[in-house]
C-alpha cells in the first residue's frame, strides 16, 4: 500500500493484479474471495486504487462468488471509512455516470437487508456521486 502511494507504477500493477484476479474469482474458495474483498476494501479506502477501476465491472451480471465479492468489498470500505472518505471516493465518480448508474443498481440490490448505518453511507455514497453541487 504505502509503494502505491510513492509511485504510480505499483498502483497500476495493483490495478492489473486485481483485474487477472477478478477475472478468476469463479476459482477461488469462500475465505480466498474473503480476503482478497477485505484486501482491495481496505485498498481502495485508503486510496492507494482510484474507485475508477471498478468502470471495467459488469455490475448487472456477476455470478455468485463476484456477488459475494463486490458485497464484502463495499462492506469493508463502508464499515472502516469515515463519512469524509465515503464522500470523497464516491464523488470522484461524477463523470463517470454509467459507472454510478451500475453502482447505485448493485446497491439497491445486496444491500437491500443491510443494517441502519451502512444504508446511510450507501445513501451518502450515491448522493456524492451524482450530486453537482460541489460537494
Amino acid at each position: 500500500v504505502r509503494l502505491s502511494n510513492f509511485d504510480k507504477h505499483f498502483s497500476t500493477a495493483l490495478k492489473f493484479k486485481y483485474w487477472d484476479l477478478w477475472k478468476n474469482i469463479a476459482n477461488y474458495s469462500p475465505r480466498q474471495i474473503s480476503n482478497l474483498s477485505t484486501m482491495f476494501g481496505e485498498l481502495i479506502g485508503s486510496r492507494s486504487l482510484p474507485m475508477t477501476m471498478l468502470k471495467v465491472i459488469e455490475f448487472h451480471s456477476l455470478d455468485t462468488k463476484s456477488v459475494l465479492f463486490f458485497k464484502l468489498m463495499f462492506m469493508k470500505l463502508f464499515q472502516d471509512c469515515k463519512e469524509e472518505v465515503v464522500l470523497d471516493l464516491f464523488s470522484k465518480l461524477k463523470l463517470e455516470t454509467n459507472l454510478h448508474h451500475k453502482l447505485k443498481i448493485f446497491f439497491s440490490q445486496a444491500f437491500e437487508t443491510a443494517i441502519e448505518p451502512i444504508k446511510r453511507l450507501i445513501k451518502l455514497a450515491c448522493l456524492a456521486m451524482t450530486d453537482s453541487s460541489g460537494m
